[in-house]
């Protein structure tokens, strides 16, 4: 028996062999005996035999007699699904593209596959489109966490190979961080010579010239393209991250307004280069790569893939009505009786009447995607057997609760980490991130000891500030930690490293920056509250769908963890009564967290916006006067390549203008936007004005007599 255990280990084990030989592409071992020719002969050899039906006993024992060794078949089954789902998946033998070095991309592929030796189902989808091939460009929808960037680098790769050099657009710096880090690794120097850059500030000195992959958001590309148009010429892809981006949300265009001049404006001067963009919420991505191959002249194809190898529970906090109702008449007689005490009636909610309002958490979870459907496809948990404070208010007349949003995240976030699990909390602002970060890691009371590398960061950020009192960390024990924009870049590097840590952070306390594309996983996202601050005081104004599903996309990551749990904390309270169906403001709010399809944006032009406001003679409006100087600045820096004819005629509004049949109407609004960018640049604007005017925004006219002026103060 050992002797046919032996046997069958040494024929797994060449199995394996041959397996990996073939996945990487790679020679088979001298020692390896070589008696099968594929890894799937071995395996099925080892099932064979692992199942032996012994005749001579058949007729003795008035029976069958079968000999199994169960553990090796086991195994061998294990081993040959895959092997066959593999097969055809290597990423060592994908082809290569046009124009590329073979030399290059066959080292590239075998360095690559080390770390991801096979490609997902749903990126083969794309391969097989041809995606990555030299002169296609692409507009890539996956589910967030269906692995965007593992596809993407296929595209630079190939990129690459050709000599040429690649610029990587993401929404944030924090993501430009994460992105230059994960492509330095990706692409590292030592191995490939190239350069990964997301210092935009080294790209304004003079003569300066774009590293072999430059990321930067961008607002920070357009004002490099008005700077330095002539830096852009050996560009060979645009990468256009969180695309969806460029769709005006909510009336605010400025930044779909930048996003928008900055591809029209990279297209001009790179007009030979691929394009390829990447979003999880796109709804009419086949549409915008219709537009696109009529932009570049090339082929555009549009990829739209729904399965991703991680799953989630989505839920949101509702509250019983009858516990609510019994909270509130709690409150309403304690504000009586001090009324009555003191004599005096109060303007608002007195302490101790808002003390009442307490209530038990309860999740309403949608068991399924298409959970409307369905009577029996929801279900109500307990989120956690004690009692949590609401807020409320008074009118004088009546009591009403509030959700309390951040101290019941909190409190949620605290009992997860008895169970071991990771969160991340997203709160509205940068203050309530640093408050609940701190009130969250005093209640843990858990030191979390630095790393060599953390140490080394943590000492640099107090010789930086002075002394460690001063770090946005507060008692610096590090339990839990915040993320926001307005943190340094060492502060953010702390929090994102130690909350990576299997034995680090067990939660981070993050506003919506950080939902925008960074690979922090997490076992449970918490999102308290799906409103903002408004325009107008005491205004309260709902989240934007795509920022909810992106926040929620942060629970379970492909390759970290594959589950994920996410709570949505409603802005106001929700209840339920027991027994009753949902209601339909309590069907809404699920919705949001568990809809149908993540595809929620339709990209459409903001510059379409601009247009109009400009027909209606709205020349003071904030966005009409970007629009002209971004404009202006551009004609002045590069008139040559920026035209009317190369920008605006060929923008998406003009697209869909043409199908409209409405062309020369939208070119009249296009020629009036451009007679008001070509007064504003005056002859012979100073390159320093230019580059002023390209960052900002701001008037070339206005910049030009700021010049002057300091310039005659200097003297000089």
């Amino acid at each position: 028996q050992n002797r046919a255990l032996r046997a069958l280990a040494v024929a797994v084990c060449e199995g394996i062999k041959l397996f990996a030989a073939d996945l990487m592409s790679a020679s088979i071992p001298e020692a390896t005996p070589k008696r099968f020719e594929t890894a799937q002969a071995a395996f099925r050899k080892v099932i064979e035999l692992s199942s032996n039906l012994e005749d001579n006993f058949t007729e003795r024992l008035n029976g069958e007699l079968t000999t199994t060794y169960a553990g090796p078949a086991h195994l061998a089954s294990l081993l040959l699904s895959a092997a066959d789902a593999t097969e055809q998946a290597a990423l060592t033998k994908l082809p290569l593209p046009g124009g590329a070095d073979v030399n290059f991309w066959r080292k590239w592929l075998q360095f690559r596959a080390k770390e991801t030796p096979f490609v997902w189902s749903n990126h083969m989808e794309a391969i097989k489109k041809g995606f990555y091939e030299t002169g296609k460009s692409a507009v890539l929808v996956l589910p967030t966490g269906a692995g965007k960037t593992t596809v993407s680098v296929l595209k630079i790769a190939g990129v690459l190979a050709r000599g040429k050099k690649i610029v990587f657009l993401a929404p944030t710096h924090a993501l430009v961080e994460q992105l230059t880090d994960d492509l330095q690794e990706i692409f590292p120097k030592e191995q490939f010579g190239l350069e990964v850059s997301g210092d935009f500030d080294s790209l304004l000195l003079e003569d300066a010239q774009l590293q072999d992959i430059e990321v930067m958001t961008p607002e920070r590309c357009l004002a490099m393209l008005s700077f330095s148009a002539s830096s852009f010429q050996n560009v060979g892809l645009l990468v256009f991250d969180e695309c969806h981006l460029l769709s005006p949300q909510s009336g605010k265009i400025g930044r779909a307004l930048d996003g928008m001049l900055c591809l029209l404006t990279f297209n001009a001067i790179a007009p030979d280069a691929d394009m390829l963009f990447l979003s999880a919420m796109l709804k009419n991505g086949p549409q915008f790569a219709e537009w696109i191959a009529d932009l570049t002249k090339r082929q555009c194809i549009a990829v739209d893939l729904l399965w991703k190898p991680s799953r989630q529970a989505r839920g949101v906090i509702v509250y019983d009505q009858v516990e609510i109702n019994s909270s509130i008449s709690r409150a309403i007689s304690v504000q009586r009786k001090l009324n009555s005490e003191e004599d005096r009636t109060a303007d608002g909610l007195r302490a101790a009447a808002k003390r009442e309002l307490t209530a038990a958490p309860y999740a309403v979870w949608g068991l399924q995607h298409n959970w409307m459907s369905s009577a029996n496809s929801y279900t109500f948990t307990k989120v956690t057997d004690e009692i949590v404070p609401l807020g409320g208010g008074f009118d004088g007349h009546n009591v009403w609760v509030t959700p309390n949003a951040n101290k019941t995240a909190a409190k949620i976030a605290l009992n997860a980490t008895s169970a071991g699990l990771k969160t991340i909390l997203f709160v509205n602002t940068k203050a309530d991130a640093v408050s609940t970060a701190n009130d969250i890691a005093t209640k843990l009371d858990q030191v979390v000891a630095l790393n060599e590398t953390e140490k080394a960061i943590w000492d640099t950020l107090v010789l930086e500030l002075g002394d460690a009192k001063h770090s946005i960390f507060g008692g610096a024990n590090f339990g839990a930690v915040p993320h926001n924009a307005s943190m340094l870049r060492l502060e953010r590097a702390i929090s994102e490293r130690l909350f990576r840590r299997s034995d680090g952070a067990k939660v981070i306390v993050a506003t919506p920056t950080l939902a925008q594309g960074l690979n922090l996983p997490a076992h449970l996202a918490i999102l308290a509250g799906d409103k903002r601050a408004g325009e107008l005081q005491g205004e309260r104004e709902d989240l934007e769908a795509h920022e909810v599903l992106n926040a929620a996309a942060r629970a379970g990551r492909a390759g970290h963890l594959a589950n994920g749990v996410v709570l949505l904390i409603t802005e106001p309270v929700v209840t339920f009564t027991q027994g009753a169906a949902l209601s339909e403001n309590l069907k809404k709010k699920l919705s949001s967290v568990l809809p149908e399809d993540d595809r929620c944006v339709t990209i459409s032009d903001p510059l379409e916006v601009v247009l109009d406001r400009l027909m209606n003679g709205e020349l003071s409006n904030r966005e009409v006067m970007y629009t002209i100087n971004r404009v202006a600045a551009l004609v002045a820096s590069d008139g040559e390549n920026v035209s009317q004819v190369n920008l605006m005629s060929r923008s998406m509004g003009a697209f869909l203008a043409r199908k409209r049949a409405e062309e020369q109407e939208f070119l009249a609004k296009v020629e009036v936007l451009w007679a008001k960018s070509r007064e504003a640049v005056s002859a012979g604007t100073n390159n320093a004005v230019i580059l002023l005017a390209s960052q900002s925004g701001l008037p070339l006219d206005l910049l030009e007599r700021l010049r002057v002026r300091m310039q005659n103060a200097a003297g000089t």
